[in-house]
């Protein structure tokens, strides 16, 4: 009920139009269920909803982030959990949200994971195939990715055009997650992505205006 009365306020006293949810939140359909009444709340606000990287409060220590002098030693932790183990967090986010039906009673939610979704766009072909193989219903999973939105932070050239083919140029949002990266990255991969001029406006700036413009308006 807290977390239900602070998006409100945030919303219609504070003007904000959202808030920020812990990625290990939905790790799986059956944890995500606790989150239905704030998403009830959500959907009645027309609000945005940013999913981030971090542990629940419950999972004390699990998914924290490993020292920055971990990085030297010799099985490589920092790199081990910077990218491979949140980016694996956060493709299971993007499966729970695109491939079950919890967002089905919150059509006026928007959604955004960060980081590309996790390692999704790699993944699509193989989760298509999977589902293919042993003929899972619902159709191929990549149909469903357009349900929720993803943004750049700490990515590439390649990354970022692969991901504009696998969710749409238009679910993609710029995002550097600075200070802790280079910004300057993330626009120099956006705009050697090889994706048309319309497109790299739309990542840079076009989608997070279309996404104001309605929570806003």
């Amino acid at each position: 009920r807290a977390c239900r009365d602070e998006l409100r306020r945030a919303v219609r006293e504070l003007g904000l139009i959202g808030a920020i949810l812990l990625a290990d939140g939905f790790l799986d359909r059956r944890t995500a269920a606790a989150f239905e009444p704030l998403f009830e709340e959500a959907n009645a606000l027309g609000a945005h909803l940013f999913i981030h990287p971090g542990p629940l409060p419950a999972a004390d220590g699990d998914g924290g982030a490993a020292g920055d002098s971990a990085g030297a030693a010799p099985d490589n932790e920092n790199q081990r959990h910077i990218v491979l183990d949140v980016q694996a967090r956060l493709s299971s986010v993007s499966v729970t949200l695109c491939m079950t039906d919890f967002l089905d009673a919150f059509p006026n939610v928007t959604v955004q994971v960060a980081n590309l979704g996790g390692s999704i766009p790699l993944l699509a072909e193989r989760l298509d195939h999977v589902a293919w193989r042993r003929d899972f219903p619902g159709g191929p999973p990549s149909a469903r990715f357009g349900r929720i939105y993803v943004d750049t932070s700490s990515f590439g050239p390649r990354a970022i055009a692969l991901t504009a083919e696998v969710f749409g140029a238009d679910r993609v949002l710029v995002g550097t997650d600075h200070p802790v990266f280079d910004t300057a990255w993330v626009l120099d991969g956006i705009a050697g992505s090889g994706l048309a001029e319309s497109d790299r406006a739309a990542i840079r700036s076009g989608n997070a205006g279309q996404i104001l413009k309605r929570k806003r308006g």
